[in-house]
């Protein structure tokens, strides 16, 4: 959709590769025992990242700017739990 693709927080881009550093990180900290957490963007890319987590998929809504418009979206949340 027109929001789960949103990368644009700051005038540095969130990267496919930089959601790849996240989840090898993920993956040491859960290799070294630790409980985690994750929420993301319903999309192929990242579902296949944690393919091997828990994956559960939820429905937010997500306000652009200060417009009254709204919009569905799934989320995921992935935990190593």
């Amino acid at each position: 959709s027109n929001t789960s693709k949103f990368v644009d927080y700051t005038k540095e881009k969130f990267t496919m590769n930089d959601q790849q550093k996240v989840a090898l990180f993920a993956n040491d900290l859960s290799s070294k025992g630790c409980k985690i957490m994750i929420s993301n963007a319903n999309t192929p890319f990242i579902v296949e990242l944690y393919k091997d987590w828990n994956i559960h998929i939820t429905t937010t809504n997500r306000t652009i700017s200060c417009k009254k418009e709204r919009y569905k979206v799934e989320e995921l949340i992935i935990t190593n739990y």
